[in-house]
C-alpha cells in the first residue's frame, strides 16, 4: 500500500500547525492583534489543502514570480530582526574609551531587556521612509510605550544604547545606576547604596603628572599607547585607564599623579588664560549636576547622594530636590511646575511631594573627563533604551581595520 499522499498530507498540516502556533505565540508576546488574519488564511489553506499545495510548485516553477517574492520575505525578516532581535551602532566618537574604539561596529542585543514594539512606520527601519505622521505624537509614544517581556533585567554596569533624553540620537554609555538607587561620586570612586561600585579596566581618567624626568615619561607613555599633552607650570596631563595609572604611579621618577578636577584644572588654568583655560574646563555649564540655579556645590568628581527615580517611589519636594528632578517631572513624566513664593505647584495643585511613574537610569562614560553623560542631561528613562552592547563586531576608522577587535566581548 502507498503511504505516500498520506504522509504529505501529514506533513502538510504540521506545517500549517508550526506556522500557526508561531503566529499565536507572537500574538501572546506583542499583544499586536494584526496578525490574526494571517491565523484565518492558514485556516483557509487548511479546509483546502488540494489547491494550497498547489501554491509552492506554482512559485518554484515562475522565476518572474519567486525572486522577487524571495526578496520581498528575505527583507521582511531583515526588519524583523532589526525591529525585535538585534541592530548594529557605530560608535562615533572616543567617550566610551578604552572599552569602545571610534569605529567600532557593536551588536545591540534587544532581547536582552526586551524589544519596543512598534507604534508607527517611524519606528520600523527601512520602512520609516514613508511614514508621514504627527512627529509630536510620536515622541509621546515613545514616553509611555510598552516594552515586550523578556527574560533579562537591567544590570549595573551593563553598556547598553539608549535614546538621548533630549535630542533623541542614539547614545552608549555605560549605566551606573538603577532605578532606586542612591549614588555618590568621590574623585574616581563611584558608590551604590553605600557600596562601592567595581569599576572596569578601562576605565579612564585625565591625571596631572608631575615629574622631573620628563623623558622617560614620554618614552612610558609611547610604550603604553597613551596621550600626553604639555600644560602650564611645566605640569602634563594623561589620559590613563586605572590599570595604566597604577603602573605609573608604582615608577621611582615620578612626583605626583593627581586625578584632573574642576579644582585642579583651576588651580593649573589661570582665569587670564581664556585660550587653554577653555580646552579644559567647560564653562556655563547646566545639566543635573551643575545646573545654572543649583546651589548644591557639585562636580564632575563630587556629586551625591542622588536619588535614581523608580516608579512608585515618592520623593519630598523643596528647592534643591526641584531643581534635581525638575527636568525629569516636566519632560519625561509629562506636568507642569510652577513656583509661586514658597508654593510648589504641579498643574496648578499645590504639592509638596511627587511620585514617580516611570523608571529611570543614570549613565556615565568610560572615559570620563570626556564624556557628556548623565551628569549633563540627567536621568534617562527606560522608554529611552534600546538594548544591550554585546560585542564588537569589528573596527573600521578611517578605513583602517583593527583586526584585534573582530568578534570582541564588551565588559
Amino acid at each position: 500500500m502507498n503511504n505516500a499522499p498520506r504522509d504529505a498530507y501529514i506533513k502538510f498540516y504540521l506545517t500549517l500547525i508550526l506556522l500557526a502556533g508561531i503566529l499565536v505565540l507572537f500574538i501572546v508576546w506583542t499583544g499586536w492583534l494584526k496578525p490574526v488574519g494571517l491565523i484565518g488564511l492558514l485556516l483557509v489553506m487548511a479546509v483546502f489543502p488540494e489547491k494550497t499545495k498547489k501554491i509552492p510548485s506554482v512559485i518554484r516553477s515562475n522565476y518572474w514570480f519567486k525572486t522577487p517574492l524571495y526578496l520581498i520575505l528575505a527583507f521582511l525578516l531583515a526588519i524583523f530582526f532589526r525591529v525585535f532581535v538585534a541592530e548594529v551602532y557605530t560608535i562615533p566618537s572616543s567617550s566610551m574609551e578604552q572599552t569602545l574604539l571610534p569605529g567600532d561596529k557593536v551588536l545591540v542585543s534587544k532581547l536582552r531587556y526586551g524589544p519596543y514594539l512598534p507604534a508607527s512606520l517611524k519606528e520600523v527601519p527601512w520602512l520609516n521612509v514613508f511614514y508621514s505622521g504627527n512627529n509630536q505624537k510620536q515622541s509621546k509614544y515613545r514616553e509611555t510605550g510598552r516594552r515586550l517581556k523578556v527574560c533579562g533585567q537591567f544590570q549595573r554596569n551593563d553598556v547598553i544604547v539608549f535614546k538621548h533624553p533630549q535630542s533623541h540620537q542614539a547614545y552608549i554609555k555605560r549605566c551606573v545606576g538603577l532605578p532606586g538607587d542612591s549614588l555618590r561620586l568621590r574623585g574616581e570612586t563611584l558608590y551604590a547604596n553605600g557600596k562601592q561600585v567595581q569599576l572596569p579596566p578601562t576605565l579612564k581618567h585625565d591625571y596631572l603628572i608631575d615629574t622631573q624626568a620628563k623623558e622617560k615619561l614620554k618614552s612610558w607613555m609611547k610604550n603604553q599607547n597613551a596621550s600626553l599633552k604639555i600644560l602650564p607650570k611645566e605640569k602634563m596631563k594623561a589620559n590613563l585607564t586605572l590599570a595604566a595609572k597604577t603602573k605609573l604611579r608604582a615608577l621611582p621618577w615620578l612626583d605626583s599623579l593627581v586625578l584632573m578636577t574642576d579644582s585642579v584644572k583651576n588651580h593649573v588654568y589661570e582665569r587670564k588664560d581664556r585660550p587653554n583655560y577653555r580646552i579644559l574646563q567647560r564653562e556655563g555649564r547646566s545639566g543635573l549636576i551643575y545646573g545654572d540655579s543649583l546651589n548644591t556645590g557639585w562636580k564632575d568628581f563630587s556629586f551625591g547622594p542622588l536619588y535614581i527615580p523608580k516608579e512608585g517611589a515618592t520623593i519630598r519636594l523643596n528647592e534643591k530636590n526641584l531643581e534635581l528632578y525638575r527636568h525629569t517631572i516636566e519632560r519625561h513624566e509629562g506636568h507642569q511646575i510652577k513656583q509661586n513664593k514658597e508654593q510648589i505647584l504641579i498643574d496648578g495643585n499645590k504639592r509638596d511631594h511627587y511620585r514617580f511613574t516611570r523608571n529611570y537610569y543614570f549613565m556615565l562614560g568610560d572615559n570620563r573627563c570626556h564624556s557628556s553623560d548623565s551628569r549633563s542631561w540627567g536621568f534617562v528613562p527606560e522608554s529611552h533604551i534600546i538594548g544591550k552592547a554585546e560585542f564588537i563586531l569589528f573596527s573600521n576608522w578611517h578605513g583602517k581595520v583593527k583586526w584585534k577587535r573582530f568578534f570582541k566581548g564588551i565588559k
